[in-house]
């Protein structure tokens, strides 16, 4: 329901800006489709997507790219599973962001996030890093289990103040709010964790909502 809510927001958002055909290619709704802006229509594939040696640009196939433009991603030639690939920044997106709520993106003209790039990934990626953060996340919750169970307090610094709160909140089972899993891999092997933030009030700052 939340991630319904966030798409119809941003939808309204650019409610206006779509009706004076000033929206950019590839503004994605999901379940709707990838935006064309001379065609001014949504459609199934990207601006520029690349299948087969073909193009598909405002709706229709063609044999020849457009000018200067660099071809959205065709999954089925894709080299590597995972890569980083360059893009125009969203135009306007620091005003995206902060009408989704978040006010502070950066410091003066560095930005917290890269606009101009982005990670492409296949499938199989994708589930392999999901796969990954659910592993993850049962053994810090079996961690958790044992640090309660043994009065491990000492071990992680916990002050005694806090002892009792973590020892309820383990005991209703309190869910976790957000939690981010910083992963190292390059499309080889087993992503390896390099550090997890959870339940951090900075972690708002780098919400897909925002991003997205």
């Amino acid at each position: 329901m939340a991630e319904t809510q966030a798409q119809i927001e941003k939808l309204d958002s650019e409610k206006s800006k779509l009706i004076k055909g000033e929206v950019a290619n590839n503004f994605h709704i999901p379940r709707v489709g990838y935006y064309h802006a001379e065609a001014r229509n949504f459609f199934e594939h990207p601006y520029g997507f690349e299948q087969d040696g073909r193009y598909f640009i405002n709706g229709v196939w063609q044999d020849q790219p457009v000018a200067g433009h660099q071809s959205a991603v065709s999954f089925h030639h894709m080299k590597s599973s995972i890569r980083l690939e360059a893009n125009a920044p969203r135009p306007g997106w620091q005003q995206q962001v902060e009408a989704s709520g978040l006010i502070w993106h950066g410091a003066g003209e560095s930005p917290y996030w890269a606009e101009d790039q982005h990670l492409v990934l296949t499938l199989k990626a994708a589930e392999t890093l999901e796969d990954a953060a659910s592993e993850l996340h049962a053994l810090c919750l079996e961690a958790c289990e044992q640090i309660v169970k043994r009065g491990w307090w000492d071990r992680l610094a916990i002050p005694e103040a806090a002892i009792g709160l973590v020892q309820t909140s383990w005991m209703t089972s309190d869910f976790s709010t957000y939690g981010r899993f910083d992963l190292a891999w390059d499309g080889k092997g087993q992503p390896k964790l390099l550090e997890y933030n959870a339940d951090l009030a900075a972690r708002g700052v780098d919400h897909p909502v925002a991003m997205a």
